[in-house]
Formats: C-alpha cells, sequence, structure tokens
C-alpha cells in the first residue's frame, strides 16, 4: 500500500498525473519502471454481495434471499460497483446476515423450499 498518493492536474489538457511513495525502500525497483495500478474516485461504507448474486434478468435488479426455509426474490437498488473486485454494494433490499444465493442458483424459482446442506 502507498503511503502517500500526489494528484497533478493540467487545466489547459486536464490530464492527471498521480505519483505515489512508501514508507519503506523498495529494493527491487529500478529507476523507470512502471507500475499499474487504480485508483478509486468514490468510496462508501456500504453492504456488499459478489455481482453473481444479482439478477437483472427482468430489468429490475434482484436478490434471491433464504428465509424460513423458502426461496424469496426481493428487488434491491445498487450503489458503487467494483468490477475489478467483482462486487457490488446494496442500498436497500437486504440486510447484514441474510443469506443470498448466486451464481447458477438465481434460477431456483421463488417459494422454493430449500434446506442448507449441513445446517439443523
Amino acid at each position: 500500500m502507498p503511503h502517500k498518493v500526489l494528484r497533478k492536474v493540467s487545466h489547459t489538457s486536464r490530464r492527471q498525473e498521480y505519483s505515489a511513495s512508501t514508507r519503506k525502500a523498495l529494493l527491487d525497483v529500478a529507476a523507470g519502471l512502471f507500475a499499474e495500478g487504480r485508483l478509486a474516485d468514490q468510496s462508501a461504507i456500504a453492504l456488499t454481495v459478489p455481482l453473481n448474486a444479482i439478477d437483472s434478468r427482468d430489468g429490475t435488479p434482484s436478490v434471491r434471499r433464504l428465509r424460513g426455509g423458502r426461496i424469496e426474490k426481493v428487488p434491491v437498488a445498487l450503489g458503487l460497483r467494483d468490477e475489478v473486485a467483482e462486487k457490488v454494494a446494496i442500498a436497500s433490499g437486504v440486510a447484514r446476515g441474510d443469506t443470498l444465493l448466486a451464481g447458477g442458483s438465481l434460477t431456483i424459482s421463488a417459494g422454493t423450499s430449500v434446506r442448507v446442506a449441513g445446517s439443523n
């Protein structure tokens, strides 16, 4: 992790340059080398779920939640999205601790009775 990130903006070209420094010397890095990284222009403290837990097939984002042994289809409002980490923030619709389905299990219909393997 960088210790300090500096941003320089050219007001004529609107080009942005960033430079980073670390607290410790990086002995294995030679001058003139380049690095690749990501800079977040937004951040938030939020409940996040994997992108593959979101079902948008009918045009409205929703998730499949397991509650009381049955599957529910729950509409959700989405927040910030991180394509690299493959996560999306949930602004409303579900709460921390809810059990959600992901991936291929999104095709399980609402109302289907389900038991989690290994649970009582």
